[in-house]
């Protein structure tokens, strides 16, 4: 019998790289390493910035290792799917 899982979140994940981490934990554990490894290979060099070089090397390392399991569509691709905007204008007592 196989398990599956599945995330689907609508925030962007730049906003902490923790959070990348504690998704891919849940659907793929050991993927990235355990949570001191993450923090040496990717996200420290992705978040401080002080060696370009070693930031985009991280970061491209880590979209190779994650891309196949994630699914991102812009905002400009999913546009023509979303209902229009309707506005509800009510008068406060």
């Amino acid at each position: 019998m196989s398990e599956i899982r599945l995330i689907v979140g609508t925030t962007p994940l730049e906003n902490h790289l923790g959070e990348l981490w504690n998704l891919f934990r849940f659907i793929n554990p050991g993927l990235l390493g355990s949570h001191e490894q993450f923090n040496l290979r990717f996200a420290g060099p992705i978040e401080r910035q002080q060696d370009h070089r070693a930031e985009v090397g991280a970061r491209n390392r880590l979209r190779r290792l994650i891309g196949p399991f994630v699914l991102r569509r812009t905002k400009a691709q999913v546009l023509s799917e979303l209902p229009s905007v309707q506005e509800v204008l009510s008068a406060l007592p």
